[in-house]
């Protein structure tokens, strides 16, 4: 791997078109994988911006079936 395929946090920012507190602030947490060289130096490689790209992923929902109401259930009991 060379030095061009790391990002640093700005550069991940820029890229995921968020702040650079919300790049430091995840992870500060541990919530996004990096690789760290020392106490200030954070990278990230392709495959961890894929793997963040990837955990912010919300699925659809399905659309659940409406509940009966009080009269509906009442009418199916006779």
């Amino acid at each position: 791997m060379t030095e061009e395929d790391f990002l640093t946090v700005v550069e991940l920012a820029d890229k995921l078109k968020c702040s650079i507190s919300t790049v430091q602030n995840n992870v500060r947490k541990k919530k996004w994988p990096h690789k760290k060289f020392g106490p200030r130096i954070i990278r990230f490689t392709p495959e961890h911006v894929e793997q963040i790209v990837d955990m912010a992923e919300v699925p659809v929902r399905e659309e659940k079936e409406k509940p009966l109401t009080i009269k509906e259930m009442v009418s199916r009991l006779n």
